[in-house]
């Protein structure tokens, strides 16, 4: 009996250390699996970051377009202040593509320049060529008829030669008061690309993003942080239980002021810049954004239209009320029934939108007896129209109010 009884326990004891082992290296097997799985989930994540980075790149072929660049520039068919840095230096990088657009990609170098590289640098036969021994005088007349096309008669200079003046100015690149062929062949590829010519044609309007160099049609703009006014179209849980939510978050009401004055000095130029009305057809407060200073930034400028532009525009509507003569909601003109086509008259300027934009922007908590003002300024403001007389007394009086409570510490 003792010697069953000594085997059971010797039996039991082999078995209870079968057993842990068999834990032991099940555990060891778990946690192998689980360091293989972190392993394989980190690999495919790495590889997929990759793919995708490698595809943004390439979909943008900012290689492609940087090599054909500096072809042209090497053969002297274009030039720009960019074009050593790009070529030569090769301190510019085109490998961060923020925007795939179909006719331009835009990059964002490591010194936050913003490059607008139009496709048609892959496309040779698409891009606009002068032919050799083209003189200044040609090149004058051919410029001025295009920017009629463009931008209609001005009221401020005989077709637009004060304009034309300061177009070939900028030409000069290398500042030796001669044009080459390549700095006029730049000059006419940048004229013809529309966000250029008006970032040029409002250069000293702030809202604006700044021209920083070019290299034949590509060119740099100054990239800026930004922030949009408001959305009141953004359907949330909050927006749907408060009806002012989308008020939650704005700045201070004086740097709202600031915003505000930004917005008013932008309907000023928009009511007349080189001697041209223009019309901003997208101006609602999600198109609009503002800086870390509470500066105005307007970096959307493709419904930025020259009176000319609309004009052509809704010529080509057909109409049978002034209801069928709509671009935008922010641009409609009135039909004309003896010829069935609409007009060009834009029925509300800008400054109209603009006004109504500042009324919900500003005017919710302003103190008393501010706010009486402000209501006056504002009601008077969506009555003006551009052209009419003390028009631009009227903004000039409009923002020296704002401006008392700025300089108000």
């Amino acid at each position: 009996m003792k010697l069953k009884r000594r085997r059971r326990n010797s039996d039991r004891s082999l078995y209870q250390i079968c057993q842990q082992q068999v834990v032991s290296s099940l555990k060891t097997c778990q946690v192998k699996d689980t360091v293989v799985i972190a392993l394989t989930a980190c690999f495919i994540f790495i590889t997929l970051i990759i793919i995708i980075l490698t595809s943004r790149v390439n979909h943008c072929n900012g290689k492609q377009i940087l090599q054909k660049l500096c072809e042209e520039y090497r053969r002297n068919e274009i030039s720009g202040s960019l074009c050593y840095r790009l070529c030569i230096e090769k301190v510019i990088h085109l490998t961060n593509c923020i925007n795939d657009q179909q006719h331009v990609k835009t990059f964002l170098t490591r010194d936050n320049l913003l490059i607008r590289a139009p496709v048609s640098l892959l496309h040779p036969d698409s891009q606009l060529k002068l032919p050799v021994g083209l003189s200044i005088e040609s090149f004058t007349q051919d410029s001025s008829t295009y920017l009629t096309s463009r931008l209609g008669h001005s009221s401020s200079s005989y077709n637009h030669q004060d304009l034309i003046n300061r177009l070939l100015q900028f030409a000069d690149f290398n500042e030796n008061k001669e044009l080459s062929l390549g700095e006029v062949q730049s000059l006419w590829q940048l004229m013809n690309n529309e966000e250029f010519l008006l970032l040029y044609l409002f250069h000293k309007q702030s809202a604006m993003l700044n021209i920083n160099g070019t290299c034949g049609s590509l060119y740099g703009l100054r990239f800026h942080y930004s922030y949009i006014l408001y959305n009141k179209e953004k359907q949330t849980l909050f927006s749907s239980l408060f009806e002012n939510a989308y008020r939650w978050g704005l700045p201070t009401w004086k740097n709202r002021v600031k915003v505000v004055l930004g917005l008013l000095e932008l309907a000023d130029d928009l009511a007349e810049t080189e001697g041209v009305r223009f019309y901003l057809c997208n101006v609602t407060p999600n198109k609009l954004e503002y800086t870390a200073d509470h500066e105005l930034l307007l970096s959307d400028l493709s419904e930025l239209k020259s009176s000319k532009m609309m004009a052509d525009i809704m010529s080509n509507k057909t109409c049978g009320s002034d209801g069928d003569c709509v671009y935008t909601r922010y641009c409609q003109s009135t039909c004309d029934q003896n010829t069935g086509k609409c007009t060009g008259n834009i029925i509300q300027p800008t400054l109209w939108y603009i006004c109504d934009i500042v009324r919900d922007y500003l005017l919710y908590d302003t103190v008393q007896p501010v706010r009486y003002d402000l209501k006056r300024y504002l009601d008077k403001c969506m009555a003006v129209q551009p052209g009419m007389m003390g028009f631009s007394a009227f903004l000039a009086d409009f923002r020296t109010f704002l401006w008392e409570f700025i300089n108000i510490d």
